[in-house]
């Protein structure tokens, strides 16, 4: 996942280094932003470059997750229950495992619609179909070990619903 996340993060830099257009480049940061965080919920003493304004909403976030309560998130700009990203049962025994469900908790906060008419770069929100393309356009364009990121991405689905089904099995035994 760390891989993936850092593969994500190195095409949607570029993205942004090529972009002209104000409303995108401001998509691509807020996704920029949603990445950092997801690698440091993943690794917390991970090390990344100052990258302006996507490390400000993050490190904003970054307080909004670390509260754990209910707010409004400064990347989505809707409310977000920050409780969620709090891990239960297996993902406990471990650092590891705990920081795992944190980033998964977290990369399933975002929204995949099929159309958005929104453009509201002032509040943040942007233009949510844009960003969640850019999300993929990231995914398909990035290469871990020399394959396509997106093969290992679908891997990671496979097991994390493996462990999701598990889960909901275990609840309805006890």
């Amino acid at each position: 996942l760390k891989q993936i996340m850092t593969v994500m993060l190195k095409t949607s830099v570029e993205d942004y280094r090529h972009c002209e257009d104000i409303e995108v480049k401001d998509d691509i940061q807020r996704n920029l932003a949603f990445i950092i965080i997801a690698l440091r919920l993943l690794e917390p003493s991970i090390k990344l470059p100052d990258m302006g304004g996507a490390t400000d909403l993050s490190n904003e976030e970054m307080k909004n997750i670390e509260s754990g309560f209910k707010t409004r998130s400064v990347i989505f700009d809707r409310e977000e229950n920050f409780q969620a990203l709090a891990p239960s049962g297996l993902f406990e025994i471990s650092e590891k495992l705990s920081n795992f469900y944190r980033c998964a908790q977290w990369i399933s906060r975002m929204d995949f619609p099929l159309t958005d008419v929104t453009v509201d770069t002032e509040t943040g929100s942007g233009n949510l179909f844009r960003r969640s393309v850019l999300l993929c356009r990231a995914l398909a364009r990035a290469v871990v070990d020399g394959k396509p990121a997106s093969e290992m991405w679908q891997r990671l689905v496979s097991v994390w619903e493996l462990f999701a089904t598990s889960s909901i099995r275990h609840r309805q035994k006890t």
